[in-house]
């Protein structure tokens, strides 16, 4: 089962391709299956936001990589690649319109969150990230 991670705002969203041949960062409409996370918003523009791995699973760090594997540290840096490139479509979201995002497990579009946080774009550029539970993020600048 993999992590979904989608993006709200209260203008269009620009999308991003996924490229099979330099995977990374990627922005979606959403599919039939997904429709449902709408009810978690207040904004009425939702896209799907991807990592590195196709799905979202690929939103998450720790603090330093597991160990020095070669798979760990290239995984490692992908994921905070992933993370920055995140946090870099959703500052720039904010420039001018709100931004809401809502994570959880595929499955669990319809499930209310766990945590309702208001996080600030620095939560992009921490030395850990990750989704962990269902949760609704209202992002500030």
């Amino acid at each position: 089962m993999c992590h979904a991670l989608y993006i709200a705002s209260d203008k269009p969203l620009p999308l991003r391709e996924w490229d099979e041949e330099n995977p990374g960062f990627w922005v979606g409409v959403l599919h039939e299956d997904d429709l449902v996370v709408r009810k978690q918003f207040s904004l009425p523009f939702v896209v799907y936001a991807g990592s590195f791995e196709g799905c979202s699973c690929g939103f998450v760090y720790d603090n330093e990589p597991i160990g020095d594997d070669e798979l760990e540290l290239q995984y490692d840096q992908q994921a905070r690649e992933s993370v920055k490139r995140l946090g870099e479509y959703v500052s720039n979201i904010l420039k001018d319109g709100s931004v809401e995002m809502f994570a959880c497990w595929e499955g669990e579009q319809e499930q209310e969150p766990n945590q309702r946080l208001v996080v600030g774009l620095e939560c992009f550029n921490g030395k850990e990230f990750g989704f962990e539970g269902i949760k609704h993020f209202k992002v500030t600048a």
